[in-house]
């Protein structure tokens, strides 16, 4: 396998941004190929794909109005006409942009997914010019798919960006090798832990077990069953942020499937409305001190894709500079 793992950067990170990537689902449906390894996908038996659909559409186009009424710079990238991708609305899992120009794309699981990676002009000019981000460095590592070595993007990689810590839960979607090529090519220290449910089922990606915000982060360390690993993981997270433990029960109501993203008026803290009521009181409040709860309603993204509104948006850190107008610098 043919990867160049040379470190390409050296420099910190901004923890947050403000410009997002979401693929509208012009394709939603059960994944019967992604089912085996989510178990937060359940199959809508009771509707038709039709109803499924339009009600996830209903519910893209209301997170969307949602975020930019917000503030929030979003993307809504193309999608990929008649092919087979249920799972398009959850771009997170197929590509990461780094504020020093670096784009990469990922290796996946699921053959129907590798379908959802764009690289064509179009998706490559919205990159430039609704989201000042210019490629400088494209590096795919989708060629790990060749020898079974998966790496979802920031659902397999949580990425502590301001200290350059890749945390990632072992499953059959992160593979070791692949998050031990991430980590030599872009100069992160990886931190690997296995996750189980109360059934030691293992955990689809990392960012259903845990996310890290600029000052705070989230995290089910009970599914964490290696002592050494939960200390670890929670030692190096309560450096510099507040911890916010919570329950299996609240995992898998995807509370820690959350994002901060910086709005105009300060930091929102982006989440499900089925989060947002698994949270405990105090636990809002210790998120409130950190920005604003938005919470969007999501059921059917959720039950049937098996992700949440963390899933649905990739980051984009602009690398251009703005002028004073808001236009981009020549």
């Amino acid at each position: 396998m043919t990867v160049d793992r040379e470190p390409l950067r050296s420099e910190l990170e901004r923890q947050t941004t403000s410009t997002v990537y979401m693929v509208r689902p012009d394709h939603f449906a059960f994944n019967t190929q992604t089912a085996p390894s989510n178990t937060f996908q359940h199959n809508p038996e009771s509707q038709t794909q039709d109803q499924v659909q339009k009600s996830a559409l209903g519910e893209f186009e209301t997170m969307v109005t949602t975020l930019q009424g917000h503030g929030i710079n979003v993307i809504v990238g193309e999608n990929t006409e008649s092919r087979n991708t249920p799972d398009e609305v959850f771009p997170n899992n197929w590509f990461s942009t780094h504020e020093d120009g670096t784009l990469i794309y990922y290796p996946m699981l699921a053959l129907n997914r590798r379908l959802e990676r764009q690289s064509d002009p179009k998706f490559m000019q919205k990159l430039r010019t609704q989201g000042h981000f210019q490629p400088k460095r494209i590096k795919d590592l989708s060629v790990a798919e060749e020898h079974d070595f998966f790496l979802e993007g920031t659902g397999s990689l949580i990425l502590d960006r301001k200290n350059k810590i890749a945390y990632a839960h072992e499953s059959p979607r992160t593979s070791v090798d692949a998050l031990r090529i991430f980590s030599e090519m872009m100069g992160y220290q990886a931190t690997l832990f296995q996750a189980k449910s109360r059934d030691r089922k293992p955990i689809y990606h990392t960012n259903v077990v845990m996310s890290i915000e600029e000052k705070f982060s989230v995290i089910c360390s009970e599914v964490v069953r290696d002592k050494d690993q939960k200390k670890l993981i929670v030692e190096q997270l309560a450096r510099d942020r507040e911890v916010i433990e919570i329950t299996e029960d609240q995992m898998s109501s995807f509370c820690a499937n959350i994002i901060e993203l910086s709005a105009p008026d300060g930091s929102i803290i982006v989440m499900s409305e089925t989060a947002k009521n698994a949270f405990t009181q105090k636990q809002l409040r210790t998120l409130k001190k950190y920005g604003k709860p938005v919470a969007v309603k999501i059921p059917t993204i959720e039950t049937v894709g098996g992700g949440s509104a963390r899933c649905m948006v990739s980051e984009i850190f602009p690398n251009k500079k703005l002028d004073e107008t808001g236009l981009l610098k020549p």
